[in-house]
């Protein structure tokens, strides 16, 4: 739904008769631009799925979305974060449970779902540790994250509650899209100074490292990015 509230604007002050294959093609072009190749993708088929949905109530005789193309997602989207962008990203943040929360995701290389839906029984801090049982990870496998002294401050400022067992919320948090674009105009102001779009905006989902991390002892260690935070978030 959010594909088409919040990624569709430019069509919303257009009649149904008056959205062209053309001004489909434009859009998803600029979403392609401004948030990448997998947003671009979902957004079409949001955009097909009511143009269909339109035919069938009689609205319009043909779906404009047939004929533009589909984005090519490639293949791994593992790289490192620059220094430069981790920073300005971590800059960025906001006090509050979102910017926390990528602040994990950075800390510990965990899937946003992972953090967003963290519950204080999967906290481990005597043994520094997150322990997520098979049901939460992508693999089915149990999985231990290490934590660093920073990911332990972060974890231990958030308040608990007696009615949820969840770190973030009553419910957990899942409202990424919204924090996500108002983090990606702080993230824009930064661009702008150096004349390009930063790429580890473009990929909401999936893990998020950073490439060098100060852990606790003082050491560094290069850590990996795989498809942004921000659902990256």
């Amino acid at each position: 739904m959010r594909y088409l509230r919040d990624h569709s604007l430019l069509l919303h002050s257009l009649r149904l008769a008056q959205i062209d294959r053309r001004k489909v093609a434009a859009l998803l072009g600029d979403i392609e631009t401004g948030s990448g190749a997998a947003t671009r993708n979902r957004a079409r088929s949001a955009l097909s799925a009511f143009f269909s949905w339109c035919i069938q109530e009689g609205l319009i005789d043909t779906n404009p979305v047939t004929g533009t193309g589909k984005a090519s997602e490639g293949g791994s989207r593992e790289r490192v974060l620059t220094h430069d962008e981790l920073r300005k990203l971590w800059r960025s943040l906001g006090d509050d449970r979102f910017g926390d929360i990528v602040r994990l995701l950075l800390l510990t290389g965990a899937r946003r779902a992972e953090i967003g839906m963290l519950q204080w029984s999967e906290v481990d801090l005597a043994h520094k540790m997150i322990v997520l049982a098979p049901a939460r990870t992508k693999n089915g496998r149990q999985h231990e994250l290490p934590l660093s002294t920073q990911a332990l401050a972060i974890l231990k400022r958030q308040p608990h509650r007696n009615a949820s067992n969840f770190l973030f919320g009553e419910r957990g948090f899942n409202v990424f899209g919204r924090a996500k674009q108002e983090l990606d105009q702080r993230l824009q102001h930064y661009a702008m100074e150096t004349a390009r779009s930063p790429s580890y905006l473009r990929n909401p989902n999936g893990r998020a490292w950073c490439p060098t991390l100060v852990r606790g002892g003082g050491s560094q260690s290069p850590v990996r990015s795989q498809a942004g935070c921000c659902g990256y978030i």
